[in-house]
């Protein structure tokens, strides 16, 4: 190598030390400020978005047309930027009328104003989330792909509380999934490729500050916003109702919790927003609900609902009166029932929830009841409206559903039934009942398309008046023109004096002495009549006619009657002969246009048992 060369070479490789010492030197530099940096631009990172999330809440604040106020507030506010979460404790939602008003309002609409306007306006609610925790915020995605996904939002120790003024809070409810179609929520098929439950919701001109507020939320960085797993946890909800001054709590929620799995919002043009779950899961304790203006409570001890398992469990649900039967009864010109149900559970499986939620009806496998009490008391003092409508029987019931219904098995376990009726002249109503009672149902389907003739088979069985043993089984055409079902039952072993507590006060007998071996009816019905047989087994029976005037007691006249019908009206014993045979009774009734479903199955019974009897 020559000198010239050997100098070049070595200028070069100092060349190369100076460049790698200076590299070395800024990589040094980078390595120690970098942290520095991103320390402080992380911290100008997070007091911006923490300024932003307060002026974006305040500015959610607003005051409509009418003056009613949207408020919110909040205690504090923390974010990390790197490690994506949100942390904001006690916000606080308000919705205003234009004027604070006090717990209790008695005050009457503005002159000029109608009550219905006085008290829409009027409406108060509050909600107050004590904390909101969201982790997994990907701000990357938010800056670069207006897209957010996000692993978890958990809200805890909600609480809604309201004063109503415009009366029932569940009127706005659509009954029907017409209604529902046509007002606040639409919803869509779902996505058959994963059968996520959609829907497509539209601003209410009632609501419409409120669903505003709502988007500015989900929506006011992102245009399509995703949900891992939501969660509400510890809910609470109470509500009242004021109306002419009076104060009744109207809805009440003692706990809640609410998980939906992959939820999903995606904006869409002209107000709408699309909102689409793959998974629901709720407990509620505690809920209670009273019918503002009415008598009836509705209440729950829980409720749970896997949308994932298509199941639903209800415990300890009862819907009662809050008043003494026999006053609500009084309130009536005319023939009313008072009805209650008490400590029912109910537990579903096999559920489309799909098909529910999208408005398609109510399909699913299997239903059980267990533990619940039915209680009706009849009023038969009053006359039948005339203007108004018959009865409706179970067929017509079922098959003027508003909404697709079917259930593959429904049964019916431990249950009570007490049946009562109040006549006129008696001051204690005539009273039946049922314990232990199991009933299975198939066949309930109100789908007629295709040719199809749904059929429902029940089979009941239970002990009646604590010592008889009964049972039912009837078969029930749905789309029939008229009435059309055949059934047979039957009762064993039973003193037949129980049944005071009823026929003295219905019938106007009373059974001194007899028991009953055994008896049995069948019976078909065409058109509302009712033709069939009844053969009943029995001993040693005695009455006693009784008239109104003197009660149970009945009097001369009543005695004598009773003699003359037990020695030769009255079929005292009712054995098989030598040959086998025995004496029946026939079947012959038409149902009358006031008749229930059970009061025209009794009268047909009735009839069979009076031609045997020797009343025929």
């Amino acid at each position: 190598m020559s000198l010239e060369q050997a100098g070049k070479e070595t200028v070069r490789r100092s060349g190369c030390r100076r460049a790698a010492v200076r590299t070395a030197a800024v990589a040094a530099v980078l390595i120690v400020l970098t942290p520095i940096g991103l320390w402080f631009g992380r911290d100008y990172v997070e007091r911006r978005v923490r300024s932003e999330i307060k002026t974006t809440l305040a500015s959610l604040e607003s005051i409509d047309a009418a003056g009613r106020r949207l408020t919110l507030r909040t205690d504090s506010v923390a974010f990390d930027l790197f490690d994506g979460w949100l942390n904001i404790d006690r916000l606080v939602v308000r919705w205003l009328p234009p004027e604070t008003v006090a717990d209790t309002v008695s005050a009457l609409a503005s002159p000029g104003e109608t009550p219905a306007e006085y008290a829409r306006l009027h409406d108060e609610f509050t909600l107050t989330i004590e904390s909101l925790r969201v982790n997994g915020i990907p701000w990357w995605d938010v800056i670069v792909n207006n897209a957010a996904a996000l692993e978890s939002v958990d809200l805890f120790n909600i609480k809604l509380n309201g004063i109503i003024h415009s009366g029932d809070p569940l009127a706005a409810i659509p009954t029907s999934s017409e209604a529902l179609l046509e007002s606040d929520a639409r919803i869509r098929p779902p996505n058959e490729a994963d059968n996520s439950i959609e829907f497509m919701l539209r601003p209410h001109p009632d609501s419409l500050e409120a669903q505003t507020a709502a988007e500015e939320l989900l929506f006011g960085a992102v245009e399509i916003l995703g949900i891992q797993r939501l969660t509400l946890d510890s809910i609470g909800v109470e509500m009242d109702y004021v109306a002419a001054g009076d104060t009744a709590r109207a809805a009440k929620l003692n706990y809640g919790r609410f998980e939906v799995g992959e939820l999903g919002f995606f904006r869409r043009p002209g107000g709408r927003f699309l909102a689409a779950a793959g998974s629901l899961q709720s407990r509620v304790m505690g809920a209670g609900y009273l019918q503002p203006g009415q008598d009836y409570m509705f209440n729950v001890e829980s409720f749970n609902f896997d949308s994932d398992a298509g199941s639903v469990a209800l415990k300890q649900l009862n819907y009662y009166l809050t008043i003494d039967a026999v006053d609500y009864l009084d309130k009536f010109a005319f023939r009313e029932d008072a009805f209650s149900v008490i400590g029912a559970s109910l537990f579903c499986t096999e559920l489309d929830v799909n098909r529910l939620l999208r408005g398609g009806g109510v399909d699913l496998g299997k239903a059980l009841i267990e533990d619940v009490e039915f209680e009706v008391l009849s009023d038969k003092r009053h006359a039948v409206n005339p203007d108004g409508a018959p009865p409706q029987m179970p067929h017509e019931v079922i098959r003027n559903l508003p909404f697709f219904v079917n259930i593959d098995s429904l049964q019916v376990r431990n249950a009570r039934l007490i049946y009562a009726e109040r006549q006129r002249d008696w001051s204690v109503p005539g009273q039946l009942y049922w314990e232990r009672m199991r009933v299975d149902v198939t066949g309930l389907n109100n789908d007629s398309s295709g040719g199809k003739r749904p059929v429902v088979l029940l089979s009941a069985a239970g002990d009646f008046m604590s010592e008889g043993r009964m049972f039912l089984d009837l078969e029930l055409p749905l789309f029939a023109d008229g009435l059309d079902f055949t059934c047979e039952g039957g009762l064993d072993g039973m003193a037949l004096n129980n049944l005071n507590q009823f026929v003295s006060i219905g019938e106007l007998i009373r059974i001194d002495e007899g028991r009953n071996e055994s008896a049995r009816f069948s019976m078909a019905v065409q058109d509302g009549r009712a033709a069939g047989v009844v053969d009943a087994r029995y001993r040693n029976l005695r009455i006693t006619l009784l008239n109104k005037e003197h009660r149970q007691k009945g009097g001369l006249f009543s005695r004598f009657q009773g003699f003359l019908a037990n020695a030769f009206v009255i079929r005292t014993d009712n054995q098989p002969e030598d040959d086998g045979s025995i004496e029946t009774g026939t079947i012959e009734y038409q149902m009358k246009n006031d008749d229930t479903f059970l009061a025209f199955l009794w009268k047909s019974v009735r009839s069979g048992l009076g031609d045997l009897l020797g009343f025929g």
